[in-house]
């Protein structure tokens, strides 16, 4: 669970880190922090709101199938994500 933890903390550092970057390369100065303040809102908001959920789940349906039902709807959305991702067409270099 340790490893488990520390894995998903430096995965999720690298993710926040890397949209910062592609803020700070494509957002115009100008609008710079509107734009990362923006990211951190929808950043946070994604963070929170499923564990939010899997709470009020929790009390209604009891933990183990609030699990399930987040790891289902995680499952559905990174498939999504991914299929998305797999039919655009590469960038030009």
């Amino acid at each position: 669970m340790l490893a488990a933890t520390a894995l998903l903390g430096l995965g999720q550092g690298l993710i926040v880190g890397s949209g910062l970057s592609a803020i700070n390369q494509r957002a115009p100065g100008e609008r710079r922090s509107e734009t990362a303040s923006t990211y951190f809102v929808a950043l946070y908001l994604g963070l929170s709101l499923p564990v939010i959920g899997v709470g009020f789940l929790a009390d209604a349906v009891g933990l183990r199938a609030a699990g399930m039902v987040l790891a289902a709807a995680a499952v559905v959305v990174v498939g999504s994500v991914l299929g998305w991702l797999l039919r655009r067409p590469l960038p030009s270099i």
